[in-house]
């Protein structure tokens, strides 16, 4: 039986700054949290998927994001968040023993899952063509996350490292109109990398999926209001 997650402690600043006449903007925010009895599904080695209560946890972090306006049809947007996400208190079931048998295990100071430390993203958007019938708009962003696991005990085989992929898109449209047809591409340097993982090793193997691979794709748009 699981009781509801409750934080024992919260800080969180932040700020929002205009600079060169509303041509760049650094808006920022720095927070912490400790909680106890963080709740989490727990997939087991066996197979088994109880939703248990952590002991106690901790998330530190800050994000800054930076969005400059250097000519009207320029904007470009950077982004960096940090964070720390551990367990300082917990046990869970994710150790097989020699009678295949699932053993509860400490992880204090591992890692919570999903949580890398470091993400960045860096976009842009031009107005390659501004014409007063007709805008081709170019959007193209590159992001990174670092390394990370997705199962609280940390197993190495469910270990994602860092990555970074790349996306773009091209659209044509009239300025003010109903419709847009655009072209695009996501994960254009077709990195593989995990997005999910479970340690399923009673039943003989560790599940993981991947991401999409390079993918292409064509759109159009109308709307209606």
């Amino acid at each position: 039986r699981t009781t509801s997650s409750a934080v024992s402690g919260v800080a969180e600043a932040g700020f929002k700054t205009m600079w060169l006449d509303g041509k760049l903007q650094v808006n920022g925010a720095a927070f912490h949290y400790d909680y106890r009895n963080q709740q989490l599904i727990d997939v087991q080695s066996s197979g088994k998927q109880p939703l248990i209560n952590l002991g106690k946890s901790r998330i530190s972090g800050g994000e800054l994001e930076i969005v400059s306006r250097p000519v009207s049809t320029l904007t470009v947007r950077a982004g960096l968040g940090l964070l720390d996400a551990k367990t300082t208190e917990g046990r869970v079931n994710n150790f097989v023993d020699a009678n295949n048998v699932d053993q509860s295990i400490d992880i204090a100071g591992r890692q919570l899952p999903n949580a890398p430390n470091v993400s960045t993203t860096l976009a842009a958007d031009w107005d390659a063509i501004n014409g007063a019938d007709l805008m081709f708009t170019v959007h193209g962003d590159l992001n990174y996350a670092s390394s990370q696991y997705f199962e609280p005990a940390n197993v190495a085989a469910l270990h994602q490292g860092g990555y970074t992929t790349f996306n773009a898109r091209l659209a044509l449209h009239p300025p003010g109109s109903k419709w847009e047809v655009a072209a695009w591409g996501r994960n254009l340097g077709d990195k593989f990398y995990l997005t999910t993982g479970a340690n399923l090793a009673a039943l003989g193997y560790y599940y993981s999926h991947r991401n999409t691979p390079r993918t292409f794709g064509l759109e159009a748009t109308y709307r209606f209001q």
